[in-house]
């Protein structure tokens, strides 16, 4: 998986020197309000990372963090992976971004540019969003990025959320 760059943002590779910032950003509940709870320490985060690296990278998907140029700092991540949704695997693209980051359009950014690696690189026919009905925000990322709602879902311990589509053209 190879790292990816836009005017603003760097999304390369996580590495377990990432945890410190992650666990930072996790314990902002502002920031986590729709995502559920982070990691309890330093060294969950850390043997999570190790895990996305060994596990998911092989697939030749996964997290990548996204790196504010301006600054060189980790500002949260983006990136594909696989949900079971309704018995089906399906290719999700995920995102968060600091709070202190929010409203400049870097989540649309970095969504939009791992989009354009997946339709490059990757040959899935689709890719879904998951997104709680409560945050506007991630579903106008979404929206930007091309994807268009699709349906409810029951994910997880998340309970109901949106499903957002983008299928490949043909």
């Amino acid at each position: 998986m190879q790292d990816l760059a836009t005017d603003r943002l760097i999304l390369r590779q996580l590495s377990v020197d990432d945890a410190p910032d992650f666990f930072r950003l996790y314990g902002d509940p502002e920031t986590m309000r729709y995502m559920g709870q982070g990691p309890s320490s330093l060294a969950e985060e850390q043997r999570h990372i190790q895990q996305h690296i060994l596990q998911i990278y092989p697939l030749g998907i996964g997290l990548r963090a996204v790196i504010f140029k301006a600054t060189g700092t980790l500002i949260g991540y983006c990136g594909l992976l696989v949900q079971e949704i309704e018995d089906r695997p399906e290719l999700e693209i995920a995102y968060l971004i600091d709070r202190a980051y929010w409203g400049r359009g870097l989540a649309t950014e970095a969504a939009a540019r791992t989009v354009q690696d997946w339709r490059e690189h990757l040959t899935q026919d689709r890719l879904i969003a998951l997104v709680d009905p409560r945050n506007g925000a991630s579903a106008r990322v979404a929206q930007k990025i091309g994807m268009r709602y699709a349906r409810d879902v029951d994910y997880k311990t998340f309970g109901s959320v949106q499903l957002y589509l983008l299928a490949r053209e043909s």
